[in-house]
């Protein structure tokens, strides 16, 4: 994949292993996934004049049924153990 390899480069420029940019990358990749998950969208239907109100947002997450939350937990568990088990490898 070509995120991996550019977080090896970038790991052996910064003088680390190459095997070090591998935990980065999946490390990044849960990171932003939970953050797409989590952030607060606005509704579409909101509109105001100068500001926002905390009403006017919601997360994706609250619009999600149970089976696809399941979906994106048993993901996210997946991701951290490979993240985890780049981390024990690459010692």
């Amino acid at each position: 994949m070509f995120v991996q390899e550019f977080y090896g480069d970038a790991a052996r420029f910064s003088g680390f292993d190459k095997k070090i940019g591998q935990p980065a990358c999946h490390a990044i990749d849960l990171t932003t996934s939970r953050h797409g998950d989590l952030r607060l969208i606005l509704k579409p239907d909101a509109w105001r004049l100068y500001r926002y109100l905390a009403t006017d947002f919601y997360r994706k997450v609250s619009n999600m049924n149970t089976g696809a939350l399941a979906l994106k937990g048993t993901t996210s568990i997946i991701k951290g153990l490979k993240a985890g088990d780049d981390i024990d490898s690459s010692e």
